[in-house]
């Protein structure tokens, strides 16, 4: 995994990287500055750190597991140092693609992050231009980020359906092909414009913001209330001086109570 990381910070520094980290930086901004809270944590490492610098967080943390200058953190993504509920904000950045254990990475992002809380999902996408260089060109290889695994939304979704997250919005960037995708003329600017007109949900880069939902709790069960049996059935019958008489509860009394009927003379 550190080599991996070291791998997709080397990538960043390409030409395609940078076109890559540009559109990433632009989307995240606005997402990140609309779940502002106190406590921002960042599970992957970008070109300049953070992708933001201006989200309105009080505090921020950056997890590798590699070397990196700018993490605070040095942590298995799967193992955060971190108590329950103690971050408001948390943003996996490329964090799924190369763990060996990726629901493991998300129950454990979804651990930290405090009720209420934001997470931030951001994926390649198979579904791309992107994707499709890595199936036909890429997938052989082992250098990053072609040597992971990408995940489509269906699944995605389904991961955080089980986790109890409810999800927010979802983006998608980097329309762009890859700079070893040679494609004649203007055809792969005409492709990209096409693209993100159009077919917004391929972009390159998919990003999934998603808020963890309060746990249900069941109101408190009070002591059981008695309720009264009320007896059923034909009065009784009684028999006194030869004359048959019926008890039968009177009107303006309490029930259950039984007088005689009277006889006249």
């Amino acid at each position: 995994m550190p080599d991996t990381e070291s791998a997709l910070r080397a990538w960043y520094e390409t030409p395609a990287g940078q076109r890559v980290a540009a559109c990433e930086r632009a989307v995240l901004g606005p997402l990140l500055r609309r779940c502002a809270n106190v406590r921002l944590l960042q599970v992957g490492s970008h070109p300049d750190g953070f992708p933001d610098s201006d989200t309105g967080h009080a505090a921020r943390w950056l997890a590798t597991q590699g070397g990196s200058p700018d993490s605070q953190l040095r942590s298995h993504a799967a193992a955060l140092p971190l108590v329950d509920g103690s971050m408001h904000t948390v943003l996996l950045l490329h964090a799924l693609e190369f763990a060996d254990s990726p629901h493991a990475v998300l129950r454990e992002a979804v651990r930290v992050l405090a009720p209420e809380g934001h997470l931030l999902i951001v994926v390649f996408n198979p579904l791309s231009l992107f994707g499709m260089h890595r199936a036909l060109l890429g997938c052989w290889r082992a250098d990053a980020p072609w040597s992971g695994h990408y995940y489509g939304g269906h699944r995605l979704r389904d991961w955080c359906r089980l986790l109890e997250l409810e999800p927010v919005c979802v983006r998608a960037t980097a329309f762009a092909a890859p700079s070893r995708l040679r494609l004649p003329g203007r055809t792969a600017a005409r492709l990209e414009q096409f693209c993100q007109s159009r077919l917004r949900g391929i972009g390159g880069v998919r990003i999934i913001l998603a808020r963890k939902r309060l746990p249900r709790r069941l109101p408190p069960r009070g002591p059981a209330i008695p309720v009264p049996r009320l007896r059923t059935g034909t009065a009784g019958l009684a028999r006194r001086g030869g004359v048959t008489a019926a008890f039968e509860p009177a009107n303006d009394e309490q029930p259950g109570v039984r007088r005689d009927a009277h006889t006249d003379d």
